[in-house]
């Protein structure tokens, strides 16, 4: 990927994070999960808008896993 593909791919994905906004009054729940993995992140806010489900990413993980998170154990 070059400077003019990311620069591209950024702003698709912030046109995308805008349109969630618009349509569900909040921002996302990103805690950076897909951090490496943009195309997916894109996908599921797509996804989240397209069905009316807000998206959030702490939904993803298993009770343990948030409970590690939301104390700082664990890093994405």
């Amino acid at each position: 990927m070059d400077l003019n593909d990311f620069f591209v791919s950024e702003n698709k994905q912030a046109q995308y994070i805008i349109d969630y906004i618009l349509k569900f009054n909040e921002e996302p729940v990103i805690i950076g999960m897909f951090w490496n993995k943009p195309d997916i992140l894109e996908q599921n806010i797509k996804n989240a808008i397209k069905t009316g489900k807000k998206y959030n990413e702490l939904d993803l993980l298993t009770d343990e896993q948030r409970k590690s998170f939301l104390k700082g154990d664990i890093l994405f």
